[in-house]
Formats: C-alpha cells, sequence, structure tokens
C-alpha cells in the first residue's frame, strides 16, 4: 500500500510539472472555462472559494461513499482505480474553476485557499480522530487503525497543496483579456 501512496504522490508532482501540455492537451477535448456572465460568483474570490469547498467536500463524500459500497464486494484492486478515479476527476474540476477565475492574482490565491482549506478540515478531523484513538475492548491492536489514519491524513495534505498550486497558479487568461482588451 505504501508503494501506491508513492506512487501516487509521484505522479502528482509530475502532474504539477506537466501541468501546462495536460491542460493542452484536455482542452482539445472541450473547453475547461465556465462562462463567466452566467456565473457571477465567479468574480468574488469568497463566493467561488465556498463553491469550490463545496464542490470537494461532495467529491470527497461521493468517493468514500463509492469506496464503503466498493468493499462489499470481493473485486481485487477495483478500489483502487475507484481513487485514481477521483483524483483524475478532481484535477480536472480544479483546473476548470482555475480557468474560469475572473479577477487579480490575489484574489485566485484566496480563492485557492479557501477551496482547498476543505482539506485542512480533512486534516484536523483525522488527526484528532489519530489522537483520541482508543481501543473498543481490552488487547485490541490499533496499529491498522493507527496506519489508515496517517495514510489519510498524507492524502489529505497532497490533496490541499495540489488543489492550492493547481487553483491558485493557473494561467488566468479571462483576467488578461480584462486588462489588456
Amino acid at each position: 500500500m505504501s508503494m501506491f501512496l508513492i506512487v501516487g504522490v509521484l505522479a502528482i508532482i509530475l502532474f504539477l510539472f506537466l501541468r501546462k501540455p495536460i491542460v493542452k492537451k484536455l482542452e482539445s477535448f472541450g473547453s475547461l472555462e465556465l462562462d463567466s456572465e452566467k456565473h457571477r460568483w465567479l468574480n468574488s474570490h469568497w463566493k467561488a472559494g465556498g463553491i469550490l469547498f463545496g464542490v470537494n467536500a461532495l467529491l470527497f463524500s461521493c468517493t468514500i461513499l463509492i469506496l464503503i459500497g466498493l468493499s462489499y464486494l470481493l473485486i481485487p484492486y477495483l478500489h483502487i482505480f475507484t481513487m485514481i478515479g477521483a483524483v483524475i476527476i478532481s484535477l480536472i474540476v480544479w483546473i476548470k474553476f482555475a480557468r474560469s477565475w475572473c479577477g487579480s492574482k490575489l484574489n485566485q490565491w484566496k480563492f485557492a485557499l479557501i477551496g482547498s482549506s476543505f482539506y485542512v478540515v480533512m486534516i484536523i478531523f483525522f488527526s484528532y480522530w489519530y489522537v483520541t484513538l482508543e481501543p473498543s475492548y481490552p488487547g485490541e491492536d490499533l496499529f491498522m487503525a493507527g496506519i489508515g489514519l496517517m495514510m489519510a491524513i498524507f492524502v489529505s495534505f497532497v490533496a490541499f497543496l495540489t488543489c492550492l498550486i493547481v487553483v491558485g497558479t493557473s494561467n488566468n487568461r479571462s483576467y488578461q483579456r480584462l486588462t489588456t482588451g
């Protein structure tokens, strides 16, 4: 399992370095921008950040519910493909939000920080759960539960940083059009 974690982190780092060619390839399949005329909330970092926070919570919750449902099936490796799919969908959503942002670079960073703070809440939740972890009966081994919670903290931290970097450092073409044209 730790091998999957290491490969996942390396894949995210590779994505962050090769983000521009990947975004160009994704644009060939369809527009990665929301219409800022229809979506007025894209002009406010508070509203856009709050919506991104909610979208992150929705994606996380759906993934957890799917994983819980898959735990009843005896199909090996299906949960790994589900997690890979969730990461890809999250990255596409973050890129779409970042490309649609209309505003200054400072407000874009505020928007990214507000939206990705969902993962900070999850880090705090998992950390509290880890610290207060107690056996349900005498002699219960909590090693696997502790490892699982540490991995959840690590994955939430990587998701926070990735969301913050993808949304905060995106090429903001909408703002460039507003200031140059």
